[in-house]
């Protein structure tokens, strides 16, 4: 990929696909990143190819902002001596450069330590986006995202000549979806893609977006992580741990249920810590996956996507000496598999970095 193209009918090619003229033997150019279970955001190659797609004028944040409440890692005591100290509070609240927060800029005097002032509301990587769809599923699949949350997953389906159907509560962040589409296709040509946004309960997947679907790729809510709502449905604001599993199981269950044989689905999550008890992780991974596998998958990869550093020095301190957790750092990438593996290299075939 290599920025935009050259300008038809008014428009412009959404990006040019430049071939090597050279044989690499190199993983990164293969393969787009090593395939490996380490997924390094913090890499050049990475960020490198993460800036040509935000060059694309992706703007995930539209429709979330201050809709998102924030639930500290730290205790109710600590959480009420941060509030005491402004700024600090404000800093607390940004958790990583992919998964956070308070829908807020930073303070302006902390931006400015960092040379910039950091957005706060969670963003999903294309990168990641990317290898998902080239890696996992093939040119005009069809794609189903439960819990949809911002543009990004859609647009890059869309851009990569795949048909995304994302269900989400919330209407204002499915019309920004919409139009932040809309936007892009009035910009660029050759956005091979269709994309479904459906404002609904994903529960009723099956009723909302019937159909079979070739990859299911989604990024749920970590439990109360992050409040999205107050409305009915939203199971970030269930009462308890194991009353949010329930109603997630039944969702995964039901989506499952749409995954063609043969096919992959991929989950990005973290583990949350139950504030509520002793501060320790509920296993959300764990549970995931267990949810994925009783829906007849079989879980084939797990992957680690390893964020960039960004606020942790901060927070990681207090952390420690407060209770000894550590600064988390990571996502877990889940990836499961429906059917018959051996049935995986005959339809996959062989992998081409320049197929679009």
């Amino acid at each position: 990929m290599k920025g935009s193209g050259e300008m038809i009918g008014g428009k412009t090619a959404l990006f040019e696909v430049t071939k090597q003229k050279l044989p690499s033997n190199l993983l990164k150019d293969r393969f787009l990143v090593p395939p490996f279970s380490v997924f390094d955001t913090r890499q050049g190659y990475w960020q490198d190819r993460k800036r040509q797609w935000q060059g694309l004028g992706i703007k995930s944040e539209l429709g979330r902002g201050d809709n998102l409440l924030y639930q500290y890692e730290d205790s109710k005591a600590e959480r009420e001596d941060q509030k005491a100290k402004a700024s600090i509070a404000e800093f607390d609240g940004y958790r990583n450069q992919n998964k956070v927060s308070t829908g807020k800029c930073l303070p302006e005097s902390i931006g400015e330590a960092y040379g910039r002032k950091v957005q706060a509301t969670s963003i999903f990587d294309p990168v990641l986006c990317e290898i998902v769809y080239r890696w996992f599923s093939i040119s005009g699949a069809k794609v189903l995202d439960p819990f949809a949350g911002g543009s990004v997953r859609g647009i890059l389906a869309a851009c990569l000549g795949r048909d995304y159907t994302g269900i989400d509560l919330s209407d204002t962040q499915v019309e920004a979806n919409k139009q932040q589409f809309d936007e892009l296709c009035d910009r660029y040509t050759n956005v091979k893609g269709k994309i479904n946004w459906i404002n609904g309960d994903s529960l009723n997947c099956k009723e909302l977006a019937p159909g079979e679907y070739d990859l299911i790729f989604t990024c749920p809510p970590y439990y109360d992580l992050e409040v999205y709502s107050d409305k009915p449905g939203d199971i970030s604001n269930c009462g308890t741990y194991e009353e949010f599993m329930e109603i997630f199981r039944q969702i995964i269950k039901n989506a499952c249920d749409m995954l063609n044989d043969n096919s992959f689905a991929v989950c990005v999550v973290g583990d949350v810590r139950n504030h509520k008890k002793d501060g320790a992780y509920y296993n959300f991974v764990g549970d995931t996956t267990r949810a994925f596998m009783d829906a007849g998958l079989c879980y084939y990869n797990d992957a680690v996507l390893v964020n960039v550093t960004g606020t942790l020095p901060v927070r990681a301190s207090k952390q420690f000496n407060s209770g000894r957790k550590l600064g988390k750092q990571h996502q877990n990438v889940l990836i499961f598999y429906k059917g018959n593996t051996a049935a995986i290299k005959e339809k996959f075939g062989e992998f081409l970095v320049d197929e679009i």
